[in-house]
């Protein structure tokens, strides 16, 4: 593709589980150039809770990293609804949008444009009754070449019954302004067992978001603007995981 970013580049999927996660992922990114530079997208699933980490060196002078917890909890009917869904940013930013239950941030590495976004869906007249099914999509790209991407993706949908579970494609190489998929899988190699200890670390432990958005939250009922309101200002503050960092709710 002439492009070196998109040719000399290393793709590793390892598998394994924890005591807290049965269902551990992490996607790995390698430069062959320099193998320092690397980038970590860790997944990890249970019942009540989905942690998407993603932790980018790839960019020369500002690694870029990103947290998602998704929650799920019980009603009074012991049926499984999503609690919480939060997203932490940390690094530089060419490009920010932010609207009702979508967020959108572009960032430059290696002189070329990686994208991660997140995103409500609602399927209507699921099984052709009157339902609603409700996912959350989160997308990580790069852009590897003239109207070319590299995408993975993780889909997050609650069932009543069995918690939370997620989908997790890719990455697959895209082309075209209506993007579909080309050259098939781009993993190069699947491992059972966790990565090496460095490339976990990069995930595995907290960061200090600089920005933290509430995408949503358990009864909040219709959410129809778009306007984000900083919760500081009332003194409410939010904890992830341990970590006490103001939050933005959508009214």
């Amino acid at each position: 593709m002439g492009n070196a970013f998109a040719t000399k580049i290393k793709v590793e999927l390892y598998k394994w589980s924890s005591s807290e996660f049965p269902q551990e992922y992490a996607l790995i990114y390698t430069l062959l150039d320099d193998e320092s530079k690397t980038s970590t997208f860790r997944l990890s699933v249970n019942t009540d809770k989905v942690l998407c980490r993603l932790t980018d060196n790839f960019c020369e002078d500002h690694p870029t990293q990103f947290q998602l917890k998704v929650t799920a909890e019980r009603d009074h009917n012991g049926d499984y609804n999503f609690g919480q869904v939060l997203l932490g940013a940390k690094g530089t930013f060419q490009n920010r949008f932010v609207q009702h239950h979508f967020l959108r941030f572009s960032y430059l590495c290696e002189k070329r444009t990686a994208t991660y976004y997140m995103v409500r869906s609602i399927e209507q007249n699921v099984g052709r009754v009157n339902l609603k099914k409700t996912s959350w999509e989160l997308c990580h790209s790069y852009d590897v070449g003239f109207k070319t991407e590299l995408k993975c993706s993780v889909n997050v949908q609650c069932n009543k019954m069995k918690g939370l579970c997620v989908g997790f494609t890719g990455p697959y190489r895209y082309k075209g302004l209506v993007f579909q998929k080309q050259d098939g899988l781009q993993i190069q190699r699947e491992i059972r067992g966790e990565p090496p200890g460095a490339l976990n670390a990069n995930v595995a432990t907290e960061f200090e978001e600089e920005e933290v958005y509430l995408l949503f939250q358990s009864g909040e009922g219709n959410q129809n603007g778009a306007n984000m309101v900083s919760l500081q200002a009332t003194g409410l503050i939010n904890n992830i995981d341990g970590h006490t960092q103001d939050f933005y709710i959508f009214v």
